[in-house]
């Protein structure tokens, strides 16, 4: 009994009834602070606890107090402040995304054409690049054309061209003193047979000689336009034009002089015998314009090269001691040399090349097809090559020909 008395002491109740009202009072309380304790959870949501809330508040506040200050007013006066606009505010703030999205859509554009900019710099900057290149080309073609016929600049050009037109006035004049000078055949036959002669060496001359100038001006012309100067040679070409009318004019009447070695019953040599007059120079000249540097070659009576002096050097040496390269430069050259020597002899005649140029440098191998495409005009030069690309341009496709396709044309025909 005393225990159950001190019991009811303990929570304070009078007997066991006023306990159990107790007791049932506490539960209804336990209930209440578990609501409540939801009713708080919910009301702190999105925070986790009082305490999130009030560090949170008070970041809260301490950044107002931060923004009160920079405009100027107490933290105190925000509640005596005027509520703002809603719409207003968020027409503001659609305005400023809309704006935001503008501003995006022309930088998205600026950079676009800044792209396309830098693109076009970098096109324009490999553009003039490539000129460049392809004009230091062409300056070079023009200097080996001038270099490989003697003449330094286009004022040399005009001299020739005006050499060319005094030669033909000189040739004209000759042949109209040789004509004066042919005895009458009746009279005299032996002198008919020895100024028959005379007249014939000196137009033939003439006309090698003439043969040279005209492949040089039509040649450095023709380049000349290609590098925009045409006004400038307009007067040549012009002149160049009534020279090849001459040309053609005396060229008539040597061969109506050559119709006087049938008085004589004599026949052409068939070779050239002994060394060639002139044949050196035109070798080393041909190879100072190929090599861009002075060299004369001495020739044997065999059309061998004896020795080669490079400027300089104070002891000329073989060929041997050239390159690989120089070696087939300097052969070629001379196979042309020799071709146009024929030619100037006997009329146009026939050179092939088979690989001709297998350690030849690009460079070099410019400067050579521009040498080919002149010796063109007193040679027919075939090119047998198994590398076409090296000799791009330097003829017309309907004078090209795939050796294998043709070949496989005529065993399909059969």
């Amino acid at each position: 009994m005393e225990e159950l008395q001190a019991l009811l002491a303990r929570y304070g109740a009078r007997d066991d009834a006023d306990l159990i009202k107790k007791q049932v009072a506490w539960k209804a309380l336990e209930q209440e602070v578990t609501r409540l304790g939801r009713e708080i959870t919910a009301l702190l949501a999105p925070f986790k606890s009082a305490e999130a809330l009030r560090a949170t508040l008070a970041d809260r506040t301490k950044a107002l107090t931060v923004s009160c200050h920079e405009i100027g007013i107490a933290l105190d006066e925000v509640p005596a402040l005027e509520p703002p606009d809603e719409h207003a505010l968020q027409a503001a703030y659609d305005a400023a995304l809309k704006e935001e999205e503008t501003q995006h859509a022309l930088l998205d554009d600026l950079q676009k054409h800044y792209e396309r900019c830098r693109k076009t710099e970098a096109d324009l900057v490999n553009g003039k690049a490539e000129a460049l290149r392809a004009l230091e080309r062409e300056h070079s073609i023009i200097h080996t054309i001038l270099s490989s016929r003697g003449c330094s600049n286009l004022d040399a050009l005009r001299t020739a061209v005006e050499a060319s037109a005094a030669s033909l006035r000189e040739v004209r004049d000759a042949y109209n003193t040789a004509q004066a000078d042919l005895p009458d055949p009746s009279v005299d036959p032996e002198r008919l047979l020895v100024t028959a002669r005379d007249a014939l060496a000196e137009m033939e001359a003439r006309i090698s000689d003439l043969r040279d100038q005209r492949t040089r001006a039509i040649a450095s012309i023709e380049q000349a336009q290609v590098e925009g100067r045409y006004e400038k040679l307009a007067a040549a070409e012009e002149e160049l034009s009534g020279l090849q009318t001459e040309y053609a004019r005396v060229s008539r009447e040597a061969r109506a002089v050559a119709l006087l070695r049938t008085l004589l019953n004599e026949r052409r040599r068939d070779a050239v015998s002994g060394q060639l007059p002139g044949l050196a120079e035109a070798v080393s000249r041909m190879m100072q314009a190929i090599m861009q540097r002075p060299r004369s070659i001495t020739l044997t009576d065999a059309f061998n090269v004896a020795r080669v002096q490079e400027e300089g050097v104070e002891t000329p040496y073989l060929a041997d001691a050239l390159s690989a390269g120089a070696r087939e430069q300097l052969d070629l050259v001379l196979r042309i040399a020799l071709g146009e020597a024929y030619a100037g002899e006997y009329g146009r005649a026939m050179l092939v090349l088979d690989d001709a140029l297998l350690y030849t440098d690009p460079a070099r191998h410019d400067r050579i097809k521009e040498i080919l495409k002149i010796a063109a005009d007193r040679l027919q030069i075939f090119i047998l090559t198994s590398h076409a690309d090296r000799y791009r341009g330097i003829t017309a496709p309907e004078y090209q020909f795939d050796l294998m396709k043709l070949r496989a044309q005529s065993v399909a025909r059969v």
